[in-house]
This record gives structure tokens, sequence and C-alpha cells, in this order.
């Protein structure tokens, strides 16, 4: 067991890193509309599209504005 000698340290280490005060904690009322384990399954799925769309535009956006890409080699003039 020698090799576990600093195992108590570093899991009360991560267990000070993870724990959070109470007034950062939310909860939620039973059947709460706005608790979003409480919405629909395709209300949930719509809300995922939305995001991962915008997402998608986003960075398209950004790969046709030119911007300099770190560590890629530009591309040579047509």
């Amino acid at each position: 067991m020698d090799d576990l000698d600093g195992f108590e340290d570093v899991e009360h280490a991560v267990s000070r890193l993870t724990t959070r005060a109470p007034s950062f904690e939310i909860t939620w009322e039973s059947n709460d509309p706005d608790n979003p384990m409480n919405w629909s399954a395709w209300y949930r799925s719509f809300i995922v599209a939305i995001v991962s769309f915008a997402t998608t535009c986003v960075r398209g956006v950004y790969d046709t504005t030119g911007v300099k890409k770190p560590g890629v080699p530009p591309s040579p003039p047509k």
C-alpha cells in the first residue's frame, strides 16, 4: 500500500475543487416547466438543433473570413 500514500491528499483536493457553495446550486420544484428535465423530447431536440445550427454558422463564418489559424500554413495563391 506504499504506492497509495498520497491518495487521501488527492481525494481531499479534488473534493475541495468540486464542492460548490449552496448559493450556486439550482433547485427545482416538482413539475416546474422551467426545469429542462421536464421539457418534452421534441422541445429538447429543437433546442439542441438550434444550438448546433448556430454553432455551424459561426464556425462557417470564421472559416471563410481568412483569419489566420495558428499552426496552419497559408494556402498557395490560385
